[in-house]
């Protein structure tokens, strides 16, 4: 019976590779279907407008505007202006705009996520091992890239919001903001997106340490004039 070759031993030099993908299907599968979700779930929170609310949806707001709608509950802790008029604004930069940063942050996040999916795309049809790893090994840069771009862009918005509430600057048709606010879905969903990144990273380290050893060989020429010296 054929002795079967380790898949993970070092290649022995001139030595053609017998194997075929080193990543398992599923392990490919798995991180096309995470990076697609990552991807949809940042793209919606980057895009919506409800990152926090106040006052059972009277008003809301994402990265660039804000909105206010009618039915206000007098309940409320906070002071709005009375010639508020609904519909949705800009958010005012002057009070608010750590925003324009936050957004960077996503924004670079997003276009990690694309992009190294699409390297995982390509590892997958890549033939040559070599070619392969290193494509895989980009990908994974910018995994960890998206991962740290989303969830400092989270942080910074959450601080930054409760500092304006905090210290009662204007906010919108509020000119006391009060306290009674809370985390919209948008960030809900982009606190999962981080997750579902963070088991992409993993997927596809995972695949990176299925591929066989590299094997450094040095030069003969070299070695031997160490040697004479």
């Amino acid at each position: 019976m054929a002795e079967e070759s380790d898949p993970k031993a070092p290649l022995a030099e001139n030595e053609e590779e017998e194997f075929g993908d080193p990543v398992p299907a599923n392990v490919q599968a798995t991180t096309a279907l995470c990076g697609i979700c990552a991807g949809i779930m940042l793209i919606m929170g980057v895009t919506s407008t409800e990152w926090v609310y106040a006052v059972d949806d009277f008003y809301y707001q994402g990265l660039f505007i804000y909105c206010a709608q009618g039915g206000f509950n007098d309940t409320y802790s906070g002071e709005v202006d009375d010639d508020f008029v609904e519909g949705c604004k800009r958010i005012d930069l002057d009070n608010q705009g750590y925003t324009m940063f936050v957004a960077l942050l996503a924004a670079v996040a997003v276009s990690t996520v694309i992009f190294g999916t699409m390297l995982a795309f390509l590892g997958s049809w890549v033939q040559d091992i070599d070619s392969k790893r290193k494509v895989y090994r980009l990908s994974l840069y910018l995994w960890i890239v998206s991962i740290i771009t989303n969830f400092l862009s989270m942080v910074i918005y959450s601080v930054s919001f409760d500092d304006v509430v905090e210290e009662d600057e204007p906010l919108g048709p509020f000119q006391d903001p009060g306290d009674d606010w809370h985390f919209g879905w948008s960030l809900q969903i982009c606190m999962v997106g981080l997750l579902v990144q963070v088991i992409t990273a993993l997927t596809i380290g995972y695949g990176l340490l299925l591929f066989p050893i590299e094997e450094v060989v040095e030069d003969e020429e070299v070695a031997a004039g160490g040697e004479d010296k």
